[in-house]
């Protein structure tokens, strides 16, 4: 396998994750409120290595506006 190919299956892989659980986790059913998608979110922010909200939004395969709007919701969610 190339090396182009095991980059974009990683680039890929948030959305292919997702695609490939159906059984998704809904907000209000988890005590914090927080989705799968929310906690995909999280788990790539990290206090020592910033990465900008536009960055991430393309590395999750997601508008910069979905993303800001799921990291203002995450905010107030504390």
């Amino acid at each position: 396998m190339a090396d182009d190919d095991v980059f974009e299956v990683q680039r890929l892989y948030p959305q292919i994750y997702l695609a490939c659980h159906t059984d998704h986790v809904r907000a209000q059913s988890t005590p914090f409120h927080i989705s799968s998608q929310d906690a995909s979110i999280l788990v790539h922010l990290d206090r020592e290595a910033g990465l900008s909200p536009r960055a991430l939004a393309k590395h999750l395969g997601v508008a910069p506006s979905t993303l800001s709007a799921a990291l203002s919701r995450l905010a107030e969610l504390g």
